[in-house]
């Protein structure tokens, strides 16, 4: 009964051990102390054979964890776990984010958030994601560009493949909101932009936002317009980031041509974005 007690404490603090190893912060750490208190009464218990010095100690290192769990579990918007992991969660991200923004030297804020983005969980993912995207939004000196080009962009590409729909959804912005720095992520955001969920319409608004450099993008754009949605459907709206994004980066004959195409199209927003399109590319040449 009591190694059942002391292997049900242990195991109730591994969930926690996600959120504090990276930070190296105190969430897990006081059940994890609770549970290694437990440890050592049980081995006292050994050595004298006393239950007494072992009970309480298991008890409250196993029931303090379970009870943990039950209310971070129970909670719809999150328990106790979720509020302390906030908590030191934004500290961190601030404090990584501080040093990048003052930093001469702008590498090791930068492959911190990457390194936490590659091998974190969903929730410290999403947090990394979401810091990348606040610092590509204020990139200002070369070298962070140069930094930010060399080791987030690779990683916000391929955070687009990732396995939770809220990454690839903040990995997709902080790629918007990179600017020209985010053309390394092309091929990538090429492979998205048909993708069944908003990563596609991110993914096409970042290629166009990247202008002419990302003309080879041209013969992915149109596919995407060429596409028959379902009116009203969650998807149809690609086909007007589509237009608009190939008005921002060809003027090719291909690229007109497939405009005028769609100049009477049934939806009206397809058809008004191609006209947009087409008087920019105008405009331009």
């Amino acid at each position: 009964m009591n190694r059942a007690l002391l292997i049900i404490g242990g195991l109730g603090c591994f969930p926690y051990l996600d959120y504090a190893y990276p930070f190296w912060e105190i969430e897990a750490w006081p059940f994890l102390a609770a549970f290694a208190l437990g440890a050592v009464s049980y081995g006292l218990f050994l050595y004298k054979r006393r239950w007494i010095l072992v009970v309480p100690h298991l008890l409250i290192a196993s029931a303090a964890v379970l009870a943990f769990n039950v209310f971070t579990l129970g909670f719809p918007f999150g328990g106790p776990g979720t509020w302390t992991y906030r908590y030191y969660a934004n500290k961190k991200f601030d404090r990584i984010l501080g040093e990048f923004y003052s930093a001469q030297d702008s590498e090791k804020p930068i492959t911190n958030l990457v390194s936490l983005l590659t091998t974190g969980s969903e929730s410290i993912r999403i947090d990394a994601a979401l810091a990348l995207r606040t610092a590509a939004s204020r990139l200002g000196r070369d070298l962070q560009k140069a930094s930010f080009a060399r080791h987030a962009i690779p990683a916000l590409g391929k955070a687009l493949d990732d396995s939770s729909g809220v990454v690839r959804r903040e990995a997709a912005l902080a790629l918007q909101a990179s600017g020209p720095v985010a053309l390394g992520a092309l091929p990538q955001l090429m492979s998205r932009a048909s993708y069944r969920d908003d990563t596609a319409s991110f993914s096409i608004e970042t290629i166009g936002n990247l202008g002419t450099a990302a003309s080879s993008a041209e013969s992915t754009l149109i596919q995407v317009l060429r596409q028959q949605y379902a009116p009203g459907s969650w998807n149809a709206g690609l086909r007007v980031d589509a237009a608009e994004a190939l008005g921002k980066i060809s003027s090719s004959q291909t690229t007109i041509s497939a405009l005028q195409a769609v100049l009477d199209d049934p939806d009206s927003a397809v058809r008004e974005r191609a006209k947009e399109a087409l008087e920019r590319i105008r405009n331009r040449s």
